[in-house]
């Protein structure tokens, strides 16, 4: 993989200007930032890496017109000397071809059951051994 330093932090500037300019935004983003830290879904990366795999993951905000909540969006499709991180990863099973037999499936029986999930974008926590992402974040 390419290095993606310059590309993240270039794209870490744009979005520190774009917080510059909404002090509601830049609370909501950072409560968002220190969210990740405190859950331990994310930590402070060292001034030097050991690691010969590292990618800066760039991070931006999304918010919904209705809702009016900030989300969090890390961005694996960022491309830096055409590669991106998406590239690198392993894809899953195609789940939308299932997804008729799901919809006849949930009629079948009496009583329907649909669970809810919340944040499950930053769900999983990993091994250290096996972290290799790197987000910039403003001190």
């Amino acid at each position: 993989m390419p290095e993606s330093y310059d590309t993240a932090m270039r794209r870490l500037r744009s979005m520190e200007k774009k917080l510059s300019k909404n002090d509601n935004l830049k609370r909501e983003y950072c409560e968002q930032i220190n969210n990740l830290l405190k859950n331990g879904y994310a930590e402070p990366a060292p001034n030097q890496s050991t690691s010969e795999r590292l990618w800066y993951l760039p991070h931006f905000a999304v918010t919904h017109p209705q809702k009016k909540k900030v989300r969090l969006v890390f961005d694996a499709a960022a491309r830096t000397n055409g590669k991106c991180l998406n590239d690198a990863l392993l894809t899953g099973p195609d789940l939308i071809r299932s997804l008729l037999g799901v919809l006849v499936r949930f009629r079948q029986g009496r009583v329907a059951c649909q669970p809810t999930s919340r944040k499950c974008s930053c769900g999983s926590k990993s091994e250290r051994r096996s972290r290799q992402l790197t987000i910039p974040v403003a001190k």
